[in-house]
């Protein structure tokens, strides 16, 4: 019998309810030790190791004493251990397969947890939080139509480096399951989150082994508190205010209503990116082959959400 203690690392995707799952879901369920990067300082290093250094700078890094030294002796035994970072996945910071090799070097018994999202929405939802920081990290000073976005993502020179690239889910997911083990992936639905979220949760919760009525409760609060206004109120302040943490100078109830005020106050303008059915043919001839090999070989219903076949 294996005592060791149980870890899972959530890896992505960017913009399929992660900050939701993190929030709401991973810091305050009570069967889970969630190891917050926000909380803590080398946790930050750890996965900006893991993610954006290339495969000389790694050999140099600290993260093996990272993991033994500081994440190893935090893991619980009578808990699900949660570490999680999105951008794992997003192929803009550094290769894919560099990142898993490491992870599976430092955390060989890990499950890997993946939510995906309809390619259409997860980059128009990417897009719309950041308008003026394109897929192609050469021009994120520049603001460019999603059209122009898209198409420069699509050059033979940016694809690889692009997040498009890495949002062909069946590629990366066949990846962690040669590395951990397909019984030992987890990959949800972020349409399930959103239009059945009891599925989402019982699913979520089989997978974790943690209660599922408790799971279900605190994603249920998470509904009444995000909203899509969100991204809006994050793009107009760290384009203005990138610096300026307004929660640090007055008391946070002042603070919530503040931020409260300033997002109805954006409603009124805030409208979803409009996508012609020009581009989303587009889009969607690069990703339905992958999208078929993900249901053929994990028997993920991408059918029943309009995933691109």
């Amino acid at each position: 019998m294996n005592n060791s203690p149980k870890v899972v690392l959530h890896i992505g995707y960017t913009k399929a309810a992660s900050s939701t799952l993190k929030i709401h879901l991973f810091n305050k369920h009570p069967e889970i030790n969630y190891l917050n990067v926000s909380d803590h300082a080398p946790l930050v290093d750890f996965w900006e190791n893991i993610g954006k250094l290339n495969e000389n700078e790694y050999k140099f890094s600290n993260n093996q004493e990272i993991y033994f030294d500081w994440i190893q002796p935090r893991l619980e035994k009578t808990k699900v251990n949660l570490l999680s970072h999105e951008t794992v996945l997003d192929s803009r910071f550094s290769d894919n397969y560099l990142k898993a090799y490491r992870l599976k070097n430092l955390i060989p018994d890990a499950k890997i947890m993946i939510v995906v999202r309809h390619q259409v929405d997860i980059l128009r939802s990417l897009y719309d939080m950041r308008p003026n920081n394109p897929l192609a990290s050469e021009f994120k000073d520049k603001k460019i139509t999603f059209e122009k976005w898209v198409d420069m993502s699509l050059h033979p020179y940016y694809f690889s480096r692009s997040f498009m690239s890495g949002i062909k889910y069946c590629e990366n997911i066949d990846l962690y399951a040669q590395l951990f083990g397909q019984e030992n992936l987890g990959i949800f639905l972020f349409e399930d989150l959103t239009i059945n979220p009891d599925l989402f949760s019982e699913k979520l919760s089989e997978f974790l082994e943690v209660d599922s009525v408790t799971t279900k409760q605190l994603i249920f609060n998470s509904r009444q508190e995000h909203t899509a206004i969100d991204n809006k109120y994050y793009q107009i302040r760290s384009n203005f205010m990138p610096k300026f943490a307004l929660s640090k100078l007055i008391p946070q109830s002042t603070y919530k209503t503040l931020k409260k005020i300033a997002m109805i106050s954006l409603e009124n303008f805030y409208k979803k990116t409009e996508i012609s059915e020009k581009y989303q043919e587009k889009i969607g001839d690069i990703y339905k082959d992958s999208n078929q090999n993900l249901i053929e070989k994990y028997g993920i219903d991408l059918e029943k959400y309009n995933y691109p076949l």
